[in-house]
């Protein structure tokens, strides 16, 4: 554990329970994330990992990689979001997989496993963002990634803070490569899955409620979830995901907002 997660399980110990600095908290939070984004220390942890696990001699480019799905049981009842973090290398040819355990600062890992290109049949992708989602023949689910240019441990994409633009340029470059050669080559009818968006038409009366739920939803600090909010209308989220555009409609309009789903 490092200086910075000794810092931070501080400001947690004095900040947690009271509102009052909740501001404050999130703010040096946020710089401590930076902080050690800049000091390039997470980064070096996931090339680390490749290194010691992975020798086959061929290049491929490293990168930290995260999934999330958001479950929404009914109206009333919370909803649940399920982490997943990986650590990869990546070509033209196969992707190796790192599972990633995150706990009190530290990253824990085992093992390794290797999803060749031809192994594929299909891909529902988000080339944009840096998403795909990878299935075999039979449609059995081969891997979800995400790789994004930056990433900050309050985000909620893991207790990891590092900048990785180059490698997350890579990465676009292979979802859109792969998507379509191989869903052309396997003559899937949709090579990219449709995009829905769901849209804030109005905050409604209860804009702390909103911005609170919003907050909760993304993991943002509470500036930027507030200035999303109150620059209303406004995109909430673009997803391949219907289900995920449906659920953020749910538990706003439940705060009283109006969020329309194209």
């Amino acid at each position: 554990m490092d200086i910075f997660d000794i810092l931070q399980k501080v400001m947690i110990t004095f900040f947690v329970g009271s509102l009052l600095f909740a501001p404050i908290y999130a703010y040096i939070c946020h710089r401590i994330s930076k902080k050690k984004c800049e000091s390039g220390v997470d980064k070096r942890k996931i090339q680390y990992i490749l290194q010691e696990l992975v020798h086959t001699g061929e290049f491929y480019t490293v990168a930290y990689a995260y999934w999330y799905q958001m479950d929404y049981p009914g109206i009333g009842r919370s909803y649940t979001t399920s982490y997943w973090y990986y650590a990869i290398g990546f070509n033209e040819n196969r992707i190796y997989i790192v599972p990633l355990m995150l706990e009190d600062g530290e990253i824990y890992y085992s093992s390794y496993s290797i999803v060749e290109k031809s192994m594929v049949k299909k891909i529902e992708s988000e080339s944009q963002y840096g998403k795909m989602k990878l299935f075999d023949r039979e449609g059995r689910l081969l891997a979800h990634l995400q790789v994004e240019d930056k990433n900050y441990s309050s985000f909620g994409s893991g207790n990891v803070n590092l900048y990785q633009k180059e490698e997350a340029k890579a990465f676009r470059e292979l979802v859109e490569k792969w998507t379509t050669e191989i869903n052309v080559e396997e003559n899937n009818t949709v090579i990219k899955e449709r995009s829905y968006t769901a849209k804030l038409a109005a905050i409604g009366n209860d804009e702390v409620a909103v911005i609170k739920t919003y907050r909760d939803m993304t993991g943002l600090g509470i500036k930027e979830a507030r200035d999303k909010i109150v620059s209303a209308p406004c995109i909430l989220i673009e997803t391949i995901n219907y289900e995920e555009a449906e659920l953020y409609k749910k538990m706003l309009e439940e705060c009283g907002a109006t969020v329309e789903i194209s």
